[in-house]
């Protein structure tokens, strides 16, 4: 009888349990999320200009080597790849990394951020949200991952295009487009720059969360009919695009050092906790046309950091508009067609709405 009494007790008790600690976790998420938001206003604090999603090696602080250039003496497109989160180390305290990063860029001819030295694969449990798991690994031969993305805006990215100026999110093409503090026309507070994207275990996902569907179209509708209960449409992992359920092995927020939209950038198309999804060659079905959309372990939404630094909890059922048909061709004006979400990924839409 003891023994019964004392079995419903813990089980009464476990849940009760697990919830508080996964709501401590989540409060040590958002407290990262702050940081890396206070990191971008310290970086445009020193630099003058806000951190760019992708940016050339020269940007790099001491860096000077840049090895393959074009008829400018500009890099070419693979090794401008560098992401939002390596200019930030400086203000996340993390400058032996940093430091490392300059080196390799100095000592290495055509240094790319998705090469393997010893740097490139440090772990900092400054970019992981503790709710997610699969961030935790300690292998020594897995890149470094990133839970925390930056905001492209509302439009459909092309990673292999270069002008990254014509989107409409805080984060851009640091060589096309530098940016700085008065590119909040909308109000930074009424502006999302950096949100959560669930990591994909090794070896490939059909789950949403840390999933990348590949449709044969264009839009975020066709992301939307790539899933079925949760999970993206197919019976295999494939890193091809030969059917339009088929899902890929390759990873989100796989580096913290790449600029490519499934490792470091999201946007406010989708609502939150829906697919990601892209569209590319069969090489890299992964860089093109990418809907990349916030996703998390917490339940109902995503938390979400806001251009004047606060971080807000956005639920899955914010207003996104009615309308998922545009293309990545459509280079939108004005209000955002994707509802108050949309409006949050807009620095310069003329909205004046915020969640």
């Amino acid at each position: 009888m003891v023994i019964a009494i004392i079995g419903v007790l813990i089980a009464l008790l476990l849940p009760a349990v697990q919830a508080a600690r996964e709501a401590a976790r989540r409060m040590e998420c958002t407290n990262k999320l702050k940081q890396m938001a206070i990191a971008c206003h310290n970086h445009h604090d020193t630099s003058n200009l806000w951190p760019s999603a992708q940016t050339i090696p020269q940007a790099i602080a001491g860096a000077q080597k840049t090895g393959s250039v074009d008829a400018n003496g500009i890099p070419v497109q693979g090794l401008r790849r560098w992401s939002y989160v390596v200019q930030l180390l400086p203000f996340l305290e993390q400058q032996s990394i940093y430091d490392g990063v300059v080196q390799y860029l100095n000592t290495t001819a055509n240094a790319a951020p998705w090469n393997n030295p010893a740097v490139l694969r440090v772990k900092m449990s400054a970019l992981i949200c503790p709710s997610d798991r699969v961030g935790q690994t300690n292998a020594d031969n897995v890149q470094g991952r990133l839970s925390y993305h930056a905001s492209n805006g509302d439009s459909i990215m092309n990673d292999s295009e270069s002008d990254m100026q014509k989107y409409r999110g805080p984060f851009r093409d640091g060589l096309l487009a530098p940016t700085d503090m008065n590119i909040f026309s909308d109000g930074t507070s009424n502006t999302a720059i950096l949100s959560e994207l669930g990591l994909s275990p090794v070896g490939g996902t059909s789950w949403i969360s840390g999933g990348i569907g590949f449709p044969t179209a264009n839009t975020a509708n066709d992301c939307l009919n790539t899933v079925s209960q949760g999970r993206f449409k197919g019976s295999g992992i494939t890193t091809g695009t030969t059917a339009p359920e088929w899902y890929a092995a390759e990873l989100t927020g796989r580096y913290w050092t790449e600029a490519l939209a499934c490792y470091s950038i999201f946007q406010t198309i989708l609502p939150p906790n829906s697919p990601s999804c892209a569209k590319g060659p069969s090489a890299y079905p992964y860089s093109e046309n990418a809907v990349m959309t916030p996703n998390s372990k917490h339940q109902g939404g995503v938390n979400v950091a806001i251009g004047d630094g606060s971080v807000r909890f956005i639920s899955q059922t914010i207003d996104c508009g009615n309308n998922f048909t545009a293309t990545y061709t459509d280079i939108q004006i004005g209000e955002s067609i994707y509802g108050v979400w949309g409006a949050l990924g807009t620095v310069n839409g003329g909205e004046n709405k915020s969640p």
